[in-house]
């Protein structure tokens, strides 16, 4: 009995080294997904206002115009330094046009209020430079980017006010104008961010015309215009 009492605890103790002898790492999957990952995406949002200078006969409000943003990003790190990315996006292109004298987009007429706006959908391709010291999250880092954008609505708004009832009995008027023809199909921008910890400042630069070239579209004006006079390129938030 004492032999085979040993013999069990021999068999016993034999197993007990085995389990403390398997690498329970083995089974552990790498995390490839995260912020300074192999592998990221997210959803983004942003605010920017143009800042370059406008054109005559195109004069905005600056301050009332912006650009609102919504998107999904995803990057791929190739280096502990570089990584490529790509943006889909929701961009809002709102103007606000101011009144003056020598007006012509989109046509001479003055106004209470009157806005142009472009519902866009883009598509980027970026290049990313970390730097600096970064945990699992943002960090530092510089994108350089070029982004092709379809204007997919386009639409011109004019609100102004009358002392008489008029018709309808109404002080106020609103016309609302879509599918505006003197709108390019597409446009393309490069585009910058700098990323500071958990703070990220934008640039884009539009490098196309946002106006058509068309003598005859704008002919009933009867003042020889061939394209309206670009709106600012350069947007910052």
């Amino acid at each position: 009995m004492p032999v085979l009492l040993l013999a069990l605890l021999n068999n016993y103790s034999r197993a007990q080294d085995i389990l403390l002898e398997e690498d329970v790492n083995a089974d552990t999957s790498e995390v490839i997904k995260g912020p300074n990952k192999k592998k990221f995406s997210h959803n983004y949002y942003g605010l920017a206002f143009p800042v370059s200078a406008d054109s005559m006969g195109s004069r905005i409000n600056y301050g009332k115009s912006f650009e609102l943003t919504f998107g999904r990003r995803m990057k791929w790190r190739l280096s502990n330094n570089y990584a490529l990315g790509l943006d889909a996006s929701y961009h809002l292109n709102s103007y606000n046009l101011r009144q003056t004298a020598n007006k012509l987009l989109p046509n001479d007429s003055v106004h209470k209020k009157e806005r142009l706006r472009l519902h866009q959908l883009g598509l980027g391709f970026y290049n990313r430079f970390n730097f600096g010291k970064r945990g699992n999250y943002i960090g530092n880092f510089i994108d350089l980017g070029f982004r092709f954008d379809v204007p997919i609505i386009t639409v011109h708004v004019t609100e102004d006010k009358i002392t008489a009832g008029g018709v309808n009995n109404g002080r106020k008027v609103k016309t609302k104008t879509n599918d505006l023809r003197f709108v390019e199909d597409f446009n393309y921008s490069a585009y910058f961010r700098l990323g500071l910890d958990k703070f990220v400042v934008t640039a884009s630069y539009r490098l196309a015309d946002l106006f058509i070239t068309d003598p005859n579209l704008y002919s009933q004006y009867n003042n020889g215009l061939k394209k309206y006079s670009e709106l600012p390129l350069l947007n910052i938030g």
